[in-house]
This record gives structure tokens, sequence and C-alpha cells, in this order.
């Protein structure tokens, strides 16, 4: 992505598993013009080749799809700009549960140099695997709210182009003060 003539090599690496994500990220690299890759096909090795990296995944029963990924190469990541896109089912007003979620989900020492985005997702019941429509049946039981229970039983698709907004905004306004500090710097 260039910016004012500021080159700045930046991927996004996604993992998807009934297409939410997968959609979010291509609606995203079409947005900023970055490569996009799933993380099946993406070696960490290739890290070292950004500058900055966004991780998209969904989270499912409580665990993100990249934690695991997240702590292997938290090393290589700590070097990085990160930003972090979770796509779930909660709320975004549901602050203490979205907070919960990102510290059960990213190491401590990467939350430092990132951005967290939380982005609503989607429940098509009828495309669900058995054991996941098993787990939500089971914790829809659990819930009292009736427009959460409403949803874990019935679906919903909160799915939207215009709910990036915020991760776009970040990342534009990320490589702006980097150019600014370039800028900044040649004045010296």
């Amino acid at each position: 992505m260039e910016i004012n003539n500021l080159i700045m090599k930046g991927v996004i690496v996604y993992k998807s598993k009934y297409g939410a994500t997968s959609q979010y990220s291509h609606w995203l690299a079409d947005e900023l013009g970055l490569p996009l890759v799933k993380a099946e096909e993406f070696h960490p090795k290739s890290l070292s080749d950004f500058d900055f990296v966004i991780l998209a995944g969904s989270i499912y029963i409580g665990k993100w799809l990249f934690r695991d990924w997240v702590k292997q190469n938290a090393e290589v990541l700590k070097s990085k700009k990160l930003f972090f896109v979770m796509v779930c089912g909660t709320p975004s007003n549901d602050f203490k549960e979205l907070e919960r979620l990102a510290s059960t989900n990213i190491p401590t020492s990467l939350m430092r140099n990132s951005d967290i985005i939380f982005l609503r997702g989607r429940v098509v019941i009828k495309s669900l695997s058995l054991m996941d429509k098993l787990a939500l049946k089971f914790a829809s039981s659990m819930v009292s709210d009736p427009i959460k229970k409403k949803e874990m039983q019935e679906g919903y698709d909160d799915v939207s182009r215009t709910n990036l907004v915020d991760v776009i905004r970040k990342v534009r306004q990320y490589l702006l003060n980097i150019n600014v500090k370039k800028a900044e710097a040649s004045l010296v």
C-alpha cells in the first residue's frame, strides 16, 4: 500500500470456517489493495516480508481460530504492527465480553503494538456442522436474553461491507502516521 510515496508492505491472513471472515477479508483486500492469503497457505517465515499484518479469524465457543497460531509465532509478530480482526456473534456494546475474548485469545505481549477490531458475523443454522448445531443449541439453553437466544436458535446475518469502516480507518491512520514520522525525520 502506498501513501504519499511511502510504501509499506502489508498482508491480510485469514481463517474462516463458514464464510463470514472470508467475505470480510476479501472486501478488506479490495479496499486496501493488500494481498490476501488463507492461513493454511501462509508460511510464518513470510512474516519478515511485511511491515504490518492483518489477522482475521472467527471466534467459536470463545476461541479465536488464530489463537494457537499467534501464540506459536508471537516472537516474530512482536516486531510487526498488528491488526487483529475477530469475527464473532458478540454485540459491539458488550464491552466486558469483547475484552474477555481479546485477553483470552491474544498474548499480552502482542497487545501493545496492535489494534483489535471486532466484527459481527453470521450464523446460518442449516450450514452448521452437526457438532456446531448441538453446541449452539446447548449454549442457547443457558442464555436468558431473548434476543441472544433467538439469534442462537434461528441464526442471524450481520456481515456487511460497512462494518469494515473502523478497520480501514485504523490501517490508513497507521500508514499516515508512519508517513508523517518519515517526513519529520527527513527535516532533521
